[in-house]
C-alpha cells in the first residue's frame, strides 16, 4: 500500500509487512551516502538490526540510541544527536532516520529539521500510534519544563516506511495507546471501520492492520495538506489532545499518550452533549466508539489543574483556547473558548 502525501514536500507513506523493500525506497529520496538512525533502547534489540542490515551495503550507518519513554524528548538528546552528526561530517545530502515511536520520531525529526538548516528524514514508526498519527504532518519538537512538544518545527519527512511486523511485537497497552489515535480518526470521518478497532481483530489479523493504518493515514494526509501549519482546519487533529495533554503532563507521563488522548475525547463528548445540548442516544453511540475495547479509563485531576496546565499549552492565549467537539461521530467542530467559558463548561459536564 502508498499513500502520497502533497504537503511542500512530497512524500510517500509506504505500507510493507516488513523491512525487505527499505533499500529501494530510501535509494529513491536519498542521495547521501550517511545514515544516522536515531531509535531507543527497546527498539534496538528488536529492529535494529533488521534495518541495519537492509541498508549496510548501500550505505555508511551510524547509530544513536536513546533511553525510551518521553523523557528522552529532552534538550540534552536533542544537542547530543546534532552533534554525532557534526562529528561524523554529516552534510544536507545524509540523512537522518527514525526508527521507533513518536518519541523517537518527533526528536530525531526536530534534529534534522535544524542540522544545517534542514538534512534528509525518514521515518521508520514501529507503533501504531507513529504509523497512524505522528509520523506524518511533519511535526516535530521536544519538551521543556514538563510542557508537552513547546519546541519544534514543521518539517515534512523525505519518505514513512510503515512494517507492520512490529505491531506483534507491541505490548498490549501500546496496542491500546496507538487505537486512542486511531478513535479519533474515526470521529473526524466516517472512513473508518469500526471493525478495525477492536483490539483482538487487530493484533491477529495483518490485513486488518494494514487497512487502519491505510484509512488513518488518508485522513491525515487530507488534512494536512490543505492546511499543513495549523492555521485553520488542522487543528481538527488535536480533538481529545488539549486535555489529552494537560492529564499527559498532571501525571508526569506516566500515562501514555493514546491513553490520555481517549480520556480527553470522553470528556469532550460531555462537553460536546452539553455545549450542543445533544441527547442521550448520541451521547451514548458516541461513548460506545470510544469505549469499543471496553477500556476503562478516568482521572482524578480537579477543573482547575486540568484547566491550568491547558492554559500552558502551546496552542493557547491569554485569552483562552481552541478546543475540537463533536456535533456527531464524523461532524466535528473547532470552538473558541475565553477562560470563564472553558471552565464553566467543563465543570458542568
Amino acid at each position: 500500500m502508498r499513500i502520497t502525501v502533497n504537503a511542500s514536500r512530497k512524500y510517500d507513506v509506504v505500507i510493507e509487512e516488513s523491512y525487505h523493500g527499505l533499500k529501494d525506497e530510501v535509494e529513491r529520496v536519498i542521495t547521501g551516502e550517511k545514515i544516522l538512525i536515531v531509535t531507543d533502547d527497546n527498539v534496538e534489540r528488536l529492529f535494529l538490526h533488521k534495518v541495519i542490515d537492509e541498508l549496510k551495503d548501500t550505505y555508511n550507518i551510524f547509530t544513536h540510541v536513546v533511553k525510551s519513554g518521553e523523557d528522552s524528548k529532552n534538550s540534552k538528546n536533542y544537542f547530543s544527536i546534532l552533534s554525532t552528526l557534526l562529528q561524523n561530517q554529516f552534510n544536507r545530502n545524509d540523512c537522518v532516520i527514525a526508527l521507533g515511536g513518536g518519541v523517537v520520531g518527533d526528536l530525531a525529526g526536530f534534529v534534522a529539521s535544524t542540522y544545517m538548516r534542514g538534512i534528509a528524514f525518514i521515518q521508520l514508526p514501529t507503533t501504531l500510534l507513529s504509523m497512524i498519527d505522528s509520523s506524518i504532518g511533519g511535526k516535530t519538537a521536544i519538551n521543556l519544563d514538563c510542557t508537552k512538544n513547546v519546541v519544534g518545527t514543521f518539517y515534512q519527512p523525505y519518505l514513512v516506511y510503515d512494517a507492520t511486523l512490529a505491531l506483534s511485537t507491541l505490548p498490549e497497552r501500546e496496542v491500546v495507546s496507538g487505537l486512542g489515535e486511531a478513535i479519533k480518526y474515526a470521529f473526524l470521518s466516517y472512513t473508518v471501520n469500526r471493525s478495525g478497532l477492536i483490539k483482538d481483530k487487530l493484533i491477529k489479523d495483518k490485513e486488518c492492520a494494514k487497512t487502519l493504518i491505510y484509512e488513518c493515514v488518508n485522513i491525515k494526509k487530507k488534512i494536512v495538506e490543505e492546511d499543513e501549519k495549523e492555521s485553520g482546519k488542522r487543528a481538527l487533529l488535536n480533538l481529545g489532545h488539549t486535555i489529552g495533554h494537560a492529564i499527559e503532563a498532571l501525571s508526569g507521563f506516566t500515562v501514555s499518550h493514546g491513553e490520555c488522548v481517549t480520556m480527553g475525547i470522553k470528556k469532550i463528548i460531555d462537553m460536546s452533549c452539553r455545549y450542543y445540548e445533544l441527547d442521550d442516544n448520541k451521547r451514548q453511540d458516541m461513548l460506545s466508539l470510544v469505549n469499543i475495547n471496553g477500556t476503562a479509563l478516568s482521572y482524578n485531576y480537579t477543573a482547575d489543574e486540568v484547566i491550568n496546565m491547558i492554559m500552558h499549552d502551546k496552542k493557547s492565549t491569554n485569552k483562552g483556547c481552541k478546543l475540537v467537539l463533536i456535533k456527531d461521530i464524523g461532524q466535528p467542530e473547532i470552538v473558541n473558548f475565553d477562560i470563564d467559558s472553558l471552565r464553566r463548561l467543563y465543570n458542568a459536564s
